[in-house]
């Protein structure tokens, strides 16, 4: 175990020797098998948790912590994915300001048949088809960080399903809020999980101002959140919804998610599904895009940045643009936690360019939106909702 150790500790510290050594090693481990590489990855940092809490140390800046919440915290993030069912949320408290675990749902889900998931060439591809292993997991979970102590806020990632019918997803809705409000910090509704067909009833307008409603109504005033695909073919009905969203009492957005591909260009003859989802360096376009367009339209809202933010120079852009803090899973997947000290550095650009601490000048970017809409060009299509 000690130079399992040692291996970890170099993976955290170096960028490089996490790329060009410790994975490649782990999925020679896996047999080449994506999802089992993130189970021997979560079941690490778990056994390494002294290690991440002394390297969270050296992350924690006060000039770039930003509030979040009843919190004040670094602005880097989780995104739903990484820690599905809760299961390392101690380890990863220690280096990050906030966590998305989930996407939680009420029953558990095997999801599609494997394999289902391919990473190469800075993309994720997948066809998970939203597996879970449920609420009542994920709740022993959460219950357990709080009661040993943990304090990293959790906003955690939900969704009714709506089968049989829209209702049922209602229904399913509000069980998870009222199990979990007690333990979480927050909640991001995700109706755009591009592998699970029923969720596209879900993306109308009067159905993005009912889910927050719902949620408003039990869990008060913290915050709530919405996660978006990208753009489909009306911009307008896209900002309609996000629109709707905040009438029902959300505060915010998450952008974006997924985007949804047909089989023939997932770079396997094997793909055994019609569609996948892709994540990664493909969604950098449409999430700028995405960011730029909310800031302008939605100034006082929360907006969680996240798809392919890989280095210093991105995370800088981000903020610029008007993210209030960034998510991440797939960058993580190809370039470990070490990833997290470039980031933190692009946040601390962001100060030392404008002389202003990082809730400041969100501050005055909320106060006057608009100045970089021509920073971004040109409308990804893709969704089909």
């Amino acid at each position: 175990m000690w130079l399992e150790r040692k291996v970890f500790e170099k993976g955290l510290y170096n960028a490089d020797f996490f790329r060009n050594r410790l994975r490649p090693f782990a999925y020679r481990m896996a047999n080449g098998d994506a999802e089992k590489v993130h189970e021997l990855a979560l079941n690490m940092l778990t056994r390494y948790e002294d290690v991440l809490k002394v390297y969270g140390e050296g992350l924690d800046s006060p000039e770039i912590k930003i509030r979040i919440g009843n919190y004040e915290v670094i602005p880097f993030g989780t995104a739903a994915g990484l820690d599905k069912n809760g299961d390392a949320l101690k380890p990863l408290s220690h280096i990050f300001g906030f966590m998305v675990p989930g996407t939680v749902v009420v029953n558990p889900r095997m999801g599609n048949p494997r394999p289902r998931v391919i990473a190469q060439n800075n993309t994720i591809y997948n066809a998970q088809g939203f597996p879970s292993k449920g609420l009542d997991y994920f709740l022993g979970n959460i219950r357990r960080y709080r009661e040993d102590g943990y304090e990293t806020p959790v906003i955690v990632s939900i969704c009714g399903i709506p089968e049989p019918d829209i209702e049922t997803g209602y229904d399913e809705l509000k069980k998870l809020v009222k199990e979990l409000d007690e333990y979480a910090d927050g909640f991001i509704w995700n109706p755009y999980s591009p592998n699970t067909e029923s969720l596209k009833q879900l993306r109308k307008k009067d159905n993005f101002k009912r889910a927050a409603e719902t949620i408003a109504e039990i869990s008060g005033d913290k915050p709530k959140l919405v996660k978006l695909g990208p753009y489909d073919h009306d911009k307008n009905h896209w900002i309609d919804r996000c629109g709707a969203w905040l009438e029902g009492g959300g505060d915010g957005f998450a952008a974006l998610n997924t985007m949804m591909i047909s089989r023939d260009k997932v770079p396997s003859v094997e793909w055994g599904y019609p569609t996948a989802g892709m994540s990664g360096e493909c969604l950098k376009e449409c999430r700028r895009n995405a960011i730029v367009t909310l800031r302008d339209e939605f100034p006082g809202s929360i907006i969680f940045s996240t798809g392919g933010i890989d280095s210093a120079r991105e995370a800088e852009e981000e903020f610029t643009y008007g993210a209030t803090a960034l998510k991440g899973y797939t960058p993580y997947v190809f370039n470990g936690f070490g990833l997290l000290q470039e980031l933190v550095s692009g946040a601390r650009e962001v100060v030392k360019t404008t002389g202003l601490n990082l809730a400041e000048y969100q501050d005055s970017r909320r106060n006057s939106p608009g100045r970089i809409r021509t920073a971004v060009t040109g409308y990804p299509l893709s969704y089909d909702s």
